[in-house]
């Protein structure tokens, strides 16, 4: 009898707990994304954009003012579930830059700023297979998947990006549907 009371006690507590944690993920992806301290931190989007697309020869992220359009696409384009993944994740990328540097992440050194950048791509590696597209599924994507996805998408259809990055032909004239690349050539701004 005192086996059976205890096997059911264990069962209770681990059920529970399972529970519990539930309902404390769902609760964090169901919230109200915290738009103010996305607009407040325009600047480390800009620097967080900047690492991923450097400049160059061409320019970056930050000279096509890509996180304007970030959060403009988080705010009106994302569901709740990506807000907040983004939102959090920023929130993690201050907190995890005083912790290891001890000063915001503008204040950074590029090579500090590539450190801060790598342990957050590490940490949003995704599994391989049907366990990675259930985790998506269920839990979104990681931040930093979020965060490279929006700045490609801000660089490429920005007008520095499409015409100095890309190759790009504003009255392309006719329709080809397979052009072979010459060599050195830059990828079309357009599909």
């Amino acid at each position: 009898m005192n086996r059976r009371k205890a096997i059911l006690g264990i069962f209770l507590l681990g059920s529970g707990g399972v529970i519990s944690y539930s309902g404390l993920i769902w609760y964090q992806q169901a919230k109200v994304p915290d738009f103010k301290f996305l607009e407040n931190n325009e600047a480390l989007i800009a620097d967080l954009a900047e690492v991923i697309i450097p400049a160059t020869s061409t320019p970056g992220a930050k000279d096509v003012k890509a996180q304007k359009v970030i959060i403009s696409l988080i705010k009106s384009c994302a569901d709740r579930k990506t807000q907040n993944n983004f939102i959090d994740g920023l929130k993690d990328a201050v907190k995890y830059t005083d912790s290891k540097f001890g000063k915001p992440f503008t204040a950074l050194s590029p090579s500090q700023q590539n450190i801060i950048v790598a342990h957050f791509q590490e940490k949003g590696r995704n599994f391989s297979g049907k366990p990675g597209k259930i985790k998506n599924k269920l839990l979104g994507k990681s931040f930093f998947e979020i965060l490279r996805y929006y700045t490609t998408v801000a660089f490429c259809t920005s007008q520095g990006g499409a015409s100095n990055a890309l190759a790009y032909n504003l009255i392309p004239g006719k329709y080809l549907s397979c052009i072979n690349l010459s060599r050195g050539q830059k990828a079309w701004a357009t599909k």
